[in-house]
């Protein structure tokens, strides 16, 4: 503290003499993974300090914010402090210099949320100004939608929705210009991605019924506590921005395309708004389901995939939607097979998504596999065929499918009928896999598919087996018969 003090005192005799101060708040924050969170000797000290450092060169600007983010979980408690830090990150936001530290800083502090309601308005307001305004970049203000929607968190339900009308509205009019527009211009597909990051961010972190804690509670004023109580009765309002990012794809209908970056971008921000919502959401399913299967149309993409089986595995109980998603999840299987038969071994990254979606519902929401708009031998032999590739994840979520599906065939009559049918070509094909046919990465994941079968199989399986061992050159020349029977007989007990 003695060099902090004397490096304050001479930069701010002579603001050209900044690199022993600089130097100092480097070695504060250099120590900050080694400080315990405890620590309330030196550390209340420094941060009151930080009010006296003379703000007047960029690199002391920037090293005064890093400094207040490695602290960032001490401060988270140590609230107390926050009187002095607060208004230092709020200046950085209106600097392009230092935004990126100041955004980051912000981003962590505004955790403590038992603390923050002192700042939350001064917070917001100028949260809300810097993001209209051009200082700040993409990155920056997605880190800056990460503050306000864990401060708005704790304000009164009727600020919150104000708030996000003054804050959402020129997100949702430049979102949808740039759909309209041609998806070829490197400057509106950006800009959407870069509108549907913030969203993503804000879903991530603007809760209403965020869970408290004991310890937090009793830190908590009974204001406080009122407007948690009172929020907590309101529904949640990524509900309300949800219902309006939804309704820009529903009015464009087919009239825009996705690439790669949208596609993800989308999925990313409902699974975000699923993770908040959770079966909220029910009354946008239908929405959400179009918009997953024009995506998917337009840009077969694994994460379109993995979005349909949090929808598929949320919702699989609700009676009244299980025929809709039995559909759609039928037109996805239809649309990721014809996909693969055109190129299939230039498809892997989506048929190990597709497999790895398929063996979750497998395990967990088999009822989809019971519709009659599903037939299991086309996903079977779909497997069967993947097992040949040449990529190890893929080869993996192959083999994970058909373990689940023989382990679970006897719950679905049409499953049980194809493993009674084409089990002896599974049989036919783990074996080549064995034998040498692909790298030998992937043999690793066959005796799963050789367990399940002997569990679940077991006559069947001796039946499929011993034709094969006898038979010679098969799976290769280099096995001689003694190494046949032998692996069979560790196989069959």
């Amino acid at each position: 503290m003695a060099h902090l003090s004397i490096a304050t005192t001479t930069a701010a005799n002579d603001p050209s003499q900044w690199q022993y101060l600089e130097a100092c708040l480097f070695a504060f924050k250099e120590i900050a993974e080694s400080v315990d969170v405890k620590e309330s000797c030196y550390l209340p000290m420094f941060m009151a300090h930080l009010r006296n450092v003379p703000l007047q060169h960029i690199r002391i600007i920037s090293a005064t914010m890093e400094a207040i983010g490695a602290y960032a979980e001490w401060i988270n408690v140590h609230p107390n402090v926050l009187g002095y830090v607060v208004p230092l990150l709020l200046m950085g936001l209106q600097n392009a210099e230092i935004a990126v530290s100041a955004t980051f800083a912000l981003k962590d502090i505004t955790s403590c949320y038992s603390a923050m309601q002192p700042f939350a308005e001064e917070i917001l307001h100028a949260c809300l100004e810097a993001l209209k305004g051009n200082v700040l970049k993409s990155r920056e203000k997605v880190r800056v939608m990460c503050a306000v929607g864990k401060v708005l968190s704790i304000m009164p339900y009727s600020y919150i929705m104000n708030y996000l009308n003054s804050l959402l509205s020129p997100v949702f009019d430049q979102l949808q210009q740039h759909l309209c527009s041609e998806m070829n211009n490197p400057t509106s597909a950006a800009a959407i991605v870069r509108n549907l990051h913030m969203l993503t961010m804000l879903f991530s972190n603007l809760d209403t019924h965020w869970d408290k804690g004991e310890e937090t509670e009793e830190k908590e004023s009974v204001e406080s506590n009122r407007i948690s109580e009172e929020n907590q009765k309101q529904p949640q309002p990524v509900l309300f921005v949800l219902e309006k990012l939804l309704a820009i794809f529903s009015s464009l209908g087919n009239k825009w395309e996705a690439n790669e970056q949208i596609t993800e971008a989308v999925c990313d921000a409902l699974k975000k708004s699923l993770s908040v919502l959770s079966d909220d959401c029910k009354i946008f399913l239908s929405e959400m389901l179009n918009l997953m299967m024009h995506l998917y149309k337009h840009c077969p993409h694994s994460s379109v995939l993995d979005m349909t089986k949090q929808l598929l595995l949320l919702f699989s109980n609700v009676d009244d939607q299980t025929e809709t998603l039995s559909k759609y999840f039928a037109e996805i299987c239809n649309h990721t097979i014809q996909l693969s038969m055109n190129d299939f071994r230039e498809s892997t990254g989506v048929i190990e998504s597709f497999l790895q979606m398929l063996e979750q519902i497998i395990k967990r929401s088999i009822v989809f596999l019971k519709s009659d708009n599903i037939d299991p031998l086309v996903l079977f032999q779909f497997a069967l065929a993947a097992l040949n590739l040449p990529e190890k994840p893929t080869v993996k979520a192959a083999a994970g499918f058909l373990t689940n599906f023989v382990i679970h065939s006897r719950e679905v009559p049409k499953m049980l009928n194809v493993v009674n049918s084409q089990g002896e070509t599974m049989v036919m094909q783990v074996l080549k896999v064995i034998g040498g046919d692909t790298p030998r990465s992937v043999v690793e994941y066959m005796p799963d598919i050789l367990m399940a079968l002997n569990k679940k199989y077991f006559d069947n399986l001796c039946r499929w087996m011993v034709p094969f061992t006898q038979q010679e050159g098969f799976p290769s020349y280099r096995v001689s018969q003694q190494q046949k029977e032998e692996f069979t007989r560790m196989v069959l007990k």
